[in-house]
């Protein structure tokens, strides 16, 4: 799956983008916040970083822990 494409007005937001890089030192990060909050322009963002990322976006059918997990 790609990432969403960012839009050419973006408010750069350097100290998340830190922030966030510095979550990959952990097995596991969560992003959580209500919608419209800018959760997926901030990953996105991460794109241009040079680490390998990978995006995965949960729908409906992820609702079942087992579904999800295979």
């Amino acid at each position: 799956m790609t990432p969403p494409r960012l839009h050419k007005r973006i408010l750069n937001r350097p100290r998340l983008t830190r922030r966030l890089l510095e979550a990959l030192d952990y097995r596991l990060t969560i992003v959580r916040a209500g919608a419209g909050y800018g959760k997926s322009t901030a990953l996105a963002a991460l794109v241009e970083s040079d680490y390998p990322l990978a995006w995965y976006h949960l729908g409906e059918e992820n609702c079942d822990t087992l579904v999800f997990l295979l």
